[in-house]
């Protein structure tokens, strides 16, 4: 949804910039560029890697059994060997 969104209103905003410039094309790249600046250190700083780690070790491990406990309900024998 968001990337849908940001597609359809993200050129509508750099044309903006760039019509309030007086048509300099250049005007939208230091608003993409501290944009993306920002988008970076919130990842940097705020994201949790091993936490994320841990947790799709444990998703993986999940969903690993869930898949051999429907193989087993499906023919007792399969996933035993």
């Amino acid at each position: 949804m968001t990337g849908r969104a940001s597609s359809v209103i993200g050129p509508y905003v750099i044309q903006r910039m760039i019509d309030d410039a007086n048509g300099n094309s250049w005007m939208g790249f230091p608003f993409l560029f501290a944009l993306s600046a920002v988008a970076t250190l919130v990842i940097w700083f705020g994201v949790d890697m091993e936490k994320g780690r841990r947790d799709a070790q444990e998703f993986v491990m999940g969903t690993s059994m869930v898949k051999l406990a429907t193989r087993r309900a499906e023919d007792p024998t399969k996933g035993l060997s």
